[in-house]
């Protein structure tokens, strides 16, 4: 099941690798109150880039980009925000011999009970953009079939 939107407050850590000087610019600005942290002048430039693509990125643009990708093969499941893929929805994959190609903008999660040879037998291919959320093996799994 796919759910449109956005999860606000669910955030993933990233690791930025910034020279001594750039750094330095940064705390400068904070320190002169044009922002209130380093993570706040990140983002802030984030969003400005992503406004300066908006053709790109809008979230039209985004789901129109699934939308071709779901037309091209109907074995293509996902879409943008959140697929949760369950246990007995990958059952039910498995009991028709259904191989699924997952392509999600967002963030993809994995119940923790699901085998990985289940997973494995029913996921075929995978592109996410963004989050997994997955037992460790199946995470790493589905990585390896990105695309």
């Amino acid at each position: 099941m796919v759910y449109g939107g956005y999860i606000m407050g669910e955030q993933e850590k990233i690791t930025l690798n910034l020279s001594s000087v750039d750094l330095a610019k940064i705390d400068f600005l904070v320190e002169q109150g044009f922002y209130s942290s380093r993570s706040d002048f990140i983002r802030t430039a984030i969003r400005n880039q992503f406004r300066a693509h908006e053709a790109v990125v809008s979230d039209e643009s985004l789901k129109e980009v699934v939308a071709r990708k779901k037309e091209a093969d109907k074995k293509t499941i996902g879409g943008v925000g959140v697929l949760k893929l369950s246990k007995e929805q990958l059952e039910k994959y498995s009991l028709m011999n259904f191989r699924v190609k997952i392509f999600v903008i967002g963030s993809l999660i994995v119940d923790d009970d699901v085998p990985v040879e289940l997973a494995k037998k029913v996921i075929k291919e995978a592109k996410v953009y963004g989050k997994i959320t997955a037992l460790p093996e199946i995470k790493y799994y589905i990585k390896r079939l990105t695309t």
